[in-house]
């Protein structure tokens, strides 16, 4: 058994909820429709906008890769309403067999996520604080962590797929932070290299983002036995997209010398020194 030979997830299209955090963003909370508040995070639609995005989704996997109905042996959603959506107009009303699994939901943002942003100040101030100091490993309040949670619905599904569709071609339609989570665990990224690409903006995975790991050496076609590609692309905007939307050599199993050890640790200020030794 092998990992499949391509795997491609892409996040759903605009959904209400994020014109919502766009709104609160910008001070404009008081715009939000009350009706919006009554639903849960699974419940939100795609904007007109998400559904075009959904559109040029598809138009560039059709373009680069095949009609999806016909390159992909499997095609996997979220459960949400906004994945579905998507997955709706990516493939169109002819493309069936989207199989539901739970593990591609969104990470959950448990209370802190339906919170305004006043409520956020008051109360969930240590969360926030503790959000600037490691994305990674934050848990929302009543919510996940992608480091300690989200990760292993990743890895419990790469191992399915790793089961059930060697050298096969597979579709998955799923969440923004899903898809960070994955990249964590694909690329064997170390938590400080996490931190910075969360902070870079040019690493953002955007709505209907495509994410697509490869076997197949993009330069002589020959496959390796493991996922050892990687390239982002932004359907709407293909020329921002991050690095430029080249394929990128992954690193593989993450080796590390004792020199490797000694400067990642030194990277980390030591806070308690030799006067402390016998405390």
């Amino acid at each position: 058994m092998s990992m499949p030979k391509n795997l491609v997830e892409v996040r759903h299209g605009q959904g209400d909820h994020n014109v919502a955090q766009k709104l609160r963003r910008q001070g404009r909370e008081a715009e939000i429709p009350e009706a919006l508040k009554g639903l849960h995070d699974w419940q939100y639609r795609l904007t007109p906008k998400g559904i075009a995005q959904a559109r040029m989704a598809g138009v560039w996997i059709q373009q680069n890769l095949g009609l999806v109905d016909e390159y992909f042996d499997r095609r996997y959603v979220s459960p949400f309403i906004r994945t579905r959506e998507t997955a709706l107009h990516l493939g169109g009303a002819a493309v069936g067999n989207w199989l539901k699994d739970d593990r591609l939901i969104e990470r959950s943002w448990g209370t802190y996520g339906i919170a305004t942003t006043e409520e956020r100040a008051d109360m969930f101030g240590l969360t926030q604080r503790l959000n600037s100091l490691s994305s990674l490993y934050t848990q929302y309040d009543n919510g996940e962590s992608i480091g300690y949670q989200t990760i292993y619905r990743v890895r419990s599904w790469l191992d399915t797929l790793h089961r059930d569709m060697s050298e096969k071609n597979v579709l998955a339609v799923t969440h923004g932070e899903f898809m960070w989570a994955t990249r964590y665990v694909l690329e064997n990224m170390l938590p400080e290299e996490w931190d910075q690409y969360d902070k870079d903006k040019s690493q953002s995975i955007r709505n209907c983002t495509i994410l697509q790991y490869t076997r197949e050496n993009p330069d002589t076609g020959e496959l390796a036995n493991q996922l050892g590609w990687r390239r982002i692309i932004y359907p709407d905007a293909p020329k921002e997209s991050p690095f430029e939307g080249d394929w990128m050599l992954l690193p593989g199993k993450r080796y590390m010398t004792p020199e490797d050890l000694q400067s990642s640790i030194d990277a980390v200020p030591q806070i308690f020194g030799d006067q402390y030794r016998d405390f």
